[in-house]
């Protein structure tokens, strides 16, 4: 009888737990967990999911989900994360920015392994990494991309706003309504950088509406914002008087600029022959003194393609001197990639509790001139076969057509075809604040593809800020645990009140070209951060400072601002 007692018993536990591994893979339909990653050398491997969520029946978007690693995930917040291009993954985001883990190079064989990053956003939140429009980095169509996109003309039909927008829409409602229902009534949260600026608020807008989830804010870093200005493309001019005040370009350069750009963009340069041919010498200047600077960040050395023979021409990260002929071009049609090409944090310390293993304190070389951000170790890491299965992408399914061995970080097809038909994001931020949701802007102070001086004039313009003496001033982080005293960390100004005049009609009728402003009262917190010691990517060049800004965006802390 015991002996029978005992096996009963025994196949009572067993079905127990089969019952539990079909509960879950149903629960968890779309995404694999990740027990970890290849070249791991970090203390433990982190929670991590990865899979492809549907927005429609042949559209698959990549994402990889990491539950917060050092707070309850059950009551920490959601928080979407999109890199920019557009073309580009998310993956990098993760793996270079604030994801749990780092990914290094091996300076011998320049192979890729993994170390833990302790200043990572999923310390304190669930981030999901999701990577869009379809063509970017594993996001594919299984339809294919030709019957959509005409070369010759130059156009995608789903490689635009629009599309893009109602994709991740639908994408984030599966992915919190049925592959991880459990998460869906906690805060959530959309954030992202570069062209990400597009991306994140076109989702806010759609997520305000959606009485199933709980959307709370957004948060955007270095972005794009609108089609008709620098921000994301536009006049060369304002570029080179940055350069002018960097001490990167002599004066004169600037004034042969002002004085001839005009005349030289007339009939492809030919009728005014003079000014076309200063504008070229101009541009000599600036390539020779601009050589082998970063411009994500002007004050490191874009080192990355010295370091691994093994890049491929054209592919990764985008070389120095094609991002001068984007940012110099005569037309004035580029728009600024995300092309990934940070640095080393900004000296704060990490963390040293918990079990021996490699962080990010050895992430890079030592003088800590060199972007972090490395492309060609991308390709390869993410290229190899092993990884692809341990993230569960179909790497026989492609959509650059070379998955395995190379792995496309910037997808050049996307980013030429992807066309801007929702010309500025003014009408989505006004709808995210009028349904009083938090809206944060962060700028890193030395970027100089989306810069500071070029993103805070857009937001003057439809913005009113806090009356002068009240405004651009300095902050320090409301917590003060990782140093002593308080940090100095960039300077803030809040906008209090929306121009409704300047409303298009997808928000308000449209207005005289004649009538004043109608400033309008903001209902939530609305902050312009401009950060120091940080450039186009800020958590990777300030890893614990834009921990510390998350933490206060997220859990609605206040920063601290001294009275003068």
């Amino acid at each position: 009888f015991a002996v029978n007692w005992c096996l009963a018993q025994f196949a009572m536990q067993l079905l127990y737990f089969a019952l539990l591994a079909v509960s879950t893979h149903a629960l968890h339909q779309n995404a694999t967990l990740v027990e970890t990653l290849p070249h791991y050398q970090g203390r433990q491997f982190p929670v991590m999911y990865s899979g492809f969520l549907n927005p429609r029946p042949h559209r698959h978007l990549h994402y990889i989900f990491t539950p917060a690693v050092k707070s309850d995930p059950m009551n920490s917040p959601v928080v979407i994360w999109m890199n920019g291009g557009p073309g580009c993954s998310s993956i990098g985001g993760l793996f270079f920015e604030h994801g749990p883990v780092t990914l290094l190079r091996n300076k011998t064989s320049g192979s890729g392994y993994l170390v833990d990053n302790d200043a990572s956003w999923a310390n304190i939140a669930n981030m999901i990494y999701l990577t869009t429009p379809v063509g970017s980095g594993f996001s594919y169509d299984s339809n294919g991309t030709a019957q959509y996109c005409n070369s010759a003309e130059g156009v995608c039909k789903i490689w635009n706003d629009t599309a893009d927008m109602w994709d991740n829409y639908h994408a984030v409602r599966q992915f919190l309504l049925e592959v991880f229902p459990k998460y869906q009534h906690l805060p959530l949260f959309v954030t992202g950088e570069s062209f990400g600026g597009i991306y994140v608020p076109l989702l806010s807008s759609q997520l305000v509406d959606d009485q199933d989830l709980n959307f709370q804010g957004m948060m955007v870093g270095n972005g794009c914002l609108d089609n008709g200005t620098f921000t994301c493309g536009g006049p060369k001019i304002p570029w080179v008087r940055l350069l002018t005040d960097f001490g990167i370009v002599p004066p004169h350069v600037l004034k042969d600029y002002e004085e001839n750009w005009e005349k030289s963009q007339v009939n492809h340069g030919m009728t005014y022959p003079e000014a076309t041919q200063k504008i070229s010498h101009a541009r000599n200047i600036i390539q020779n003194n601009w050589d082998k600077l970063d411009p994500y960040n002007i004050e490191l050395t874009n080192c990355n393609n010295e370091q691994v023979p093994t890049q491929k021409p054209g592919q990764g990260r985008q070389n120095n001197e094609a991002q001068m002929a984007s940012l110099l071009a005569v037309d004035g049609s580029s728009k600024p990639k995300n092309a990934k090409n940070t640095t080393t944090p900004n000296g704060w310390p990490t963390e040293t509790d918990g079990p021996a293993g490699k962080t990010r304190d050895n992430r890079t070389n030592p003088d800590r001139t060199c972007p972090l951000w490395d492309n060609s170790v991308m390709g390869l890491y993410f290229g190899d076969p092993e990884v692809q299965r341990a993230l569960n992408v179909n790497y026989s399914v492609s959509t650059h057509g070379m998955f395995s061995y190379y792995f496309l970080d910037c997808n050049e097809e996307v980013f030429t075809m992807y066309q801007n038909n929702l010309e500025d994001m003014y009408p989505y931020y006004l709808k995210v604040l009028q349904a009083n949701k938090r809206v944060w802007f962060y700028s890193g102070l030395l970027d100089t593809v989306v810069p500071t001086v070029h993103t805070m004039p857009w937001f003057e313009h439809h913005f009113l800020r806090r009356p002068r003496g009240h405004d651009w001033k300095r902050f320090q982080l409301p917590t003060t645990s990782l140093r002593q005293g308080d940090i100095f960390v960039g300077y803030v100004t809040e906008f209090i009140r929306y121009n409704k005049t300047s409303a298009t009609p997808a928000v308000d009728p449209p207005a005289s070209p004649w009538a004043p402003p109608l400033w309008v009262p903001v209902p939530q917190q609305f902050l312009y951060l401009g950060i120091r010691d940080a450039g186009h990517e800020a958590p990777t060049d300030a890893p614990w400072t834009m921990l510390e800004i998350f933490r206060t965006f997220i859990y609605g802390l206040q920063l601290k601002v001294p009275r003068y």
